[in-house]
C-alpha cells in the first residue's frame, strides 16, 4: 500500500471538513453542527487576537477533536474538557518551545560585538532548534490526544516515525498558510477582522483532523499489536519441533 505523505493527508482533512460543512445533518456521536462549530471557533479567535488566554480553548479543540475523530467535525461541546485539554495542549508546547526562548535570550543576553560575529551561526541554530521544537510540540499534542501509559515512549516513537514527520510538515502548511491567508483578510475594510478569524477557525478544524487521522492510525497499530502479542503467547506450537501437541480424544 503506498505510504501517505504531508499533502496527501493535508488534502484529505480538508476534504472531510469541506464534506461535513456541506452537510447540515447532526453527526454522529455527538459531534456539531460544522458550520456552528467553524462560526464558534471565529468568535473563539476574534476574543483571543485581544485576549490571547483564551487561545487555550482552540487548543483544547484540537486535543479533543483527534481523541474521537470522526467523518464530521466535532463541537465545541463541552468547556470544561476543552479548557483542561487545552491547558495541557499548551503547556506541552510551552515546555517544547523553552528552548529556543532561552537561546535567543542567551544571545540577547551576550550582545554587542560577540552577538553581531554570531549572527549567522546563531539564526541557523535558531533556526534548526525551532523546526525541532515544533515537530516536538506536534508530536506532543498528538501524543496527548492518543493516549498511553508511558507517554515519554509514545513520544519517542512518534517522533522517530514517517507519520509524526508527515504530521508536522502537513500543520506547518495549515499554519503557514492560515498565517497568509489571515494576514491578507485584514486588509479589507470593516469584515478583514473577521475573515481572518474564520480563516483561523477553518485551520484549528483541519488540525484537529490531521492529528486525529494520525491518533487513529496509531490506536490501530497498537492494537493489530496487541492482538498479535496474545496470538504469541496463546499458541501451542512448541519452541523445538514447530509442531503442535495432538489434540485429546
Amino acid at each position: 500500500m503506498q505510504r501517505q505523505t504531508a499533502a496527501d493527508a493535508l488534502v484529505d482533512a480538508g476534504r472531510n471538513v469541506a464534506a461535513a460543512a456541506g452537510d447540515g445533518r447532526q453527526a454522529p456521536m455527538g459531534a456539531s453542527d460544522p458550520v456552528g462549530t467553524i462560526a464558534v471557533g471565529a468568535l473563539l479567535a476574534l476574543v483571543a487576537a485581544r485576549v490571547p488566554v483564551v487561545g487555550v480553548l482552540l487548543v483544547g479543540y484540537v486535543v479533543t477533536a483527534a481523541r474521537d475523530p470522526v467523518t464530521r467535525v466535532s463541537g465545541f461541546d463541552d468547556w470544561t474538557i476543552l479548557c483542561v485539554a487545552g491547558l495541557r495542549g499548551s503547556a506541552v508546547v510551552a515546555g517544547a518551545a523553552l528552548p529556543v526562548v532561552a537561546l535567543v535570550a542567551g544571545g540577547d543576553v551576550v550582545g554587542g560585538g560577540a552577538t553581531v560575529a554570531a549572527g549567522p551561526a546563531l539564526g541557523v541554530g535558531v533556526g534548526v532548534l525551532a523546526a525541532t521544537t515544533w515537530h516536538g510540540a506536534v508530536v506532543g499534542i498528538a501524543t496527548l490526544a492518543l493516549g498511553s501509559d508511558d507517554p515519554v515512549i509514545s513520544w519517542w516513537q512518534l517522533c522517530r516515525s514517517g507519520a509524526g514527520i508527515r504530521l508536522s510538515a502537513a500543520l506547518g502548511a495549515v499554519t503557514g498558510t492560515v498565517w497568509f491567508v489571515g494576514f491578507g483578510l485584514t486588509a479589507i475594510p470593516a469584515v478583514g477582522g473577521v475573515l481572518a478569524a474564520v480563516a483561523v477557525s477553518v485551520g484549528v478544524v483541519v488540525a484537529g483532523r490531521l492529528v486525529g487521522q494520525v491518533v487513529a492510525t496509531r490506536r490501530t497499530d497498537r492494537a493489530i499489536g496487541g492482538v498479535a502479542a496474545d496470538i504469541g503467547r496463546e499458541s501451542p506450537v512448541r519452541a523445538e519441533g514447530g509442531r503442535a501437541p495432538e489434540p485429546v480424544r
